[in-house]
């Protein structure tokens, strides 16, 4: 898998790190889609901020297929609750934040929503406050829909705090590599840079 290209902009496979950035503050991906009303959290806010709807259009099948395997598994919508975020957006998303929750937020030019591909994802439907029985389901389920949850190692290994809703799509070989390893995208990228 020596062939990936983990530094352009538009590469499926840019990877974000802090010392791994976009190349142009203003790069924004060309081939950007709205997801289906269904899938969003909060439609009377979305509607205001259509950033949180767009992802590459790439994404749109395996996202459709991961929605129907977790709605026939539980008899309930998985929502996006953040897709895709430019610069700006990003700068805006870690200003917005408390103090206690900054760890969680990359920087902007470091983010990996900004690459098209990753998702923020909650289940909107329940009054639990525990989604531990549905974020585990998406561990084991998501590389079969070309996901990979890209923070599950800690702040020692992901650079950021375990994050069970942070889903990115990598493809079938990358995201069924990482799974059958217990790696992270992380743990890839330095393992094939060094």
């Amino acid at each position: 898998m020596n062939d990936i290209d983990f530094n352009s902009d538009d590469s499926f496979h840019k990877y974000v790190w802090p010392d791994n950035r976009f190349n142009n503050i203003e790069y924004k991906p060309s081939s950007l889609v709205l997801l289906e009303w269904e899938h969003i959290v909060d439609v009377v806010h979305i509607i205001l901020n259509e950033w949180r709807r767009s992802i590459n259009s790439e994404v749109l099948k395996p996202i459709n297929d991961l929605w129907n395997a977790f709605f026939q598994k539980f008899w309930m919508n998985m929502y996006i609750q953040s897709a895709y975020r430019d610069f700006c957006r990003q700068y805006t998303v870690l200003t917005s934040v408390t103090e206690n929750k900054k760890d969680y937020v990359a920087l902007p030019w470091h983010s990996e929503h900004q690459t098209w591909f990753a998702l923020d994802v909650i289940n909107a439907q329940s009054d639990r406050t525990d989604y531990d029985e549905y974020f585990s389901w998406l561990a084991i389920n998501a590389h079969k829909y070309w996901f990979h949850l890209s923070y599950q190692k800690w702040v020692e290994i992901d650079w950021y705090p375990k994050e069970n809703w942070h889903i990115r799509y990598l493809w079938k070989d990358l995201s069924t590599y990482l799974k059958k390893r217990n790696m992270t995208f992380t743990e890839f990228y330095h393992k094939e840079k060094d």
